[in-house]
């Protein structure tokens, strides 16, 4: 039997991921294999230490977040666990190569509820009526922004409850509530159409990228830098919170199995605010 080459060993590692989970570790092995051609050096032939001078080169070059950082290099071992179980390479680095502490809560921009204000009250101003609708499934329903993306007519279910059925990380479906404002807007992009994507750009589905940019632009426009869709997921779970919400509907809302990510994104929050800090020195006072 011929031994696999490695773009045969990558297609097998990717073929049973979700396709957005596909088309992430794609991207992410793809820099790396660009990284090691700009280094002369036979990605057959890496070390662990080669990955981990990787790992150095997109934070030091790239300015990647430290989670970006583990997230590709841990991507990347896997690779060559898959490789080497395919013969294709001598020796795993991926157990050798020392990954970087994650922390253990966001540190991601989150927005204050005036400007989750401001935003959603510039997004249906705005004259594209695409953000209007995006920017509602985004930061009052906390979808990710592949949800929202991959969403088409027949997942949308108007009417007196409202709701839309998306595809969450994993590839399970689940049937989420919306407000009328929301199932309005999208009805505004979609009209009389009964097929296809909701969100669209020349007649095609919308991509993430474009979306990510309409997103970032329509909070520059009020002063916000550094917004991106997901910063909106964890502004939706930071003041579904602060609002009040019981825990077991944010988590159900976010299509989450339990509070981790929840206290994830919330830690942050409630640092920034110094709410202790300003408690306990008044109280010193």
């Amino acid at each position: 039997m011929a031994q696999m080459n490695l773009d045969q060993v990558i297609a097998q590692y990717l073929a049973p991921l979700s396709p957005t989970t596909r088309a992430t570790y794609k991207s992410t092995i793809n820099s790396w294999l660009r990284w090691c051609d700009l280094n002369q050096l036979d990605p057959l032939k890496a070390t662990a230490s080669h990955i981990e001078v990787y790992g150095r080169y997109l934070r030091a070059q790239l300015g990647r977040s430290v989670h970006y950082q583990a997230t590709s290099l841990s991507v990347i071992s896997n690779l060559y666990k898959q490789a080497h179980h395919a013969g294709l390479v001598p020796e795993d680095p991926g157990p050798y190569v020392r990954r970087p502490k994650v922390p253990n809560h966001s540190t991601g921009t989150i927005l204050e509820r005036d400007q989750a204000r401001d935003l959603l009250h510039a997004a249906i101003r705005d004259p594209d009526p695409r953000l209007d609708a995006l920017t509602r499934l985004l930061l009052l329903n906390g979808c990710r922004l592949s949800e929202a993306l991959n969403l088409d007519i027949p997942d949308h279910h108007p009417g007196e409850h409202p709701w839309i059925l998306v595809c969450r990380k994993g590839g399970w479906e689940q049937r989420i509530g919306i407000t009328q404002a929301t199932s309005q807007a999208i009805t505004r992009i979609t009209g009389r159409r009964t097929h296809g994507p909701v969100f669209r750009r020349h007649d095609q589905r919308l991509p993430r990228g474009a979306a990510r940019r309409l997103i970032a632009k329509l909070a520059k426009r009020i002063g916000l830098d550094g917004i991106t869709p997901h910063s909106l997921r964890r502004t939706f779970a930071t003041l579904s919170r602060e609002a009040g919400v019981p825990d077991p509907d944010i988590i159900a809302a976010a299509g989450w199995v339990d509070d981790t990510m929840l206290n994830y994104y919330d830690m942050h929050h409630h640092a920034i605010q110094g709410k202790a800090t300003n408690t306990l020195s008044q109280y010193l006072e």
